[in-house]
Parts: C-alpha cells; structure tokens; sequence
C-alpha cells in the first residue's frame, strides 16, 4: 500500500503544471478581449518577444483600449504599435504618421517579465477547437520589467 501511495506522489508531481518562462525570443498573433463598463470589445495583433536583447514590440489593430496607447489618444480608435527598446517603450499611430516617447523602464515600461506567470494560478486546461491550452489568472499589474 505504501508502495502505490508514493507512486501516487510521485506521478503528482511529475504532473504538476509549473509557470513558463519566456526567456527566448517569439513571435505570436493574439486575439484579446478588453471588457470595458461590462462591454466586450476585441482587438488582435501579433507580439514580438526577445528578453536576452530587451526587446519587444506589440502591434494591435486597435490601440483604444490599450494601457499605452490608449492613453496617448483616449478614445480614438486606431491601429498602434509600441516598441520597447534599450529599456524605453516608444509608440507608433501608422494611420496617421505619428509617433511618441511613451515612458521608460524606471518607470514600468520595459519589457514583459520573462516569468510574468510565476505567481499566477493555474486553472487547468481549456480545448479550444482541436488543441488543448494551459489556462492561468493573474492581476494585470506588475508584468514589466
């Protein structure tokens, strides 16, 4: 009995689900729901990801309801683009040729931490379509470098 009831303990703790970290470089396309006074609003894009060189750019289709860009032009709906290189977050309007100096690291704006999901808790799997994807919560502050 002793026997199976550490075998138990140990296949438990083969299957334990850890936090990643993301300390390579990716590309990825993204689909986000921002849920603004009980509104759904969708937005996609595609994220550029190297934390060894301290890089990152986001591209978003809409940057209304973005952290950054939608402070820049609150409420105005346009495509944005926020590069953060050498440790200073820049962000780019291309629809209508601007561009700002955002905020730099000393002040939140760096890169996403490559173990942003450290503290966070796992909820288990969810199947979307055909493929099955971890699923984590965690509070949206405190995710930059």
């Amino acid at each position: 009995m002793k026997i199976i009831l550490l075998f138990i303990a140990l296949l438990a703790g083969i299957m334990a689900v850890t936090a990643p970290n993301y300390n390579y470089a990716f590309h990825i396309a993204f689909d986000e729901t921002v849920i603004q006074n009980s509104t759904a609003y969708k937005v996609n894009g595609q994220t550029f990801y190297d934390p060894k060189n301290n890089r990152e750019r986001v591209d978003r289709t809409n940057g209304r309801y973005d952290l950054f860009c939608g402070t820049v032009l609150p409420n105005v709906t346009t495509p944005c683009q926020s590069y953060t290189v050498n440790n200073k977050r820049w962000l780019v309007f291309p629809n209508r040729s601007s561009c700002c100096f955002c905020c730099d690291s000393d002040h939140g704006c760096g890169i996403l931490k490559p173990d942003w999901l450290a503290d966070a808790e796992y909820k288990g799997q969810e199947k979307i379509i055909d493929t099955f994807y971890d699923k984590w919560s965690k509070d949206g502050m405190n995710l930059l470098i």
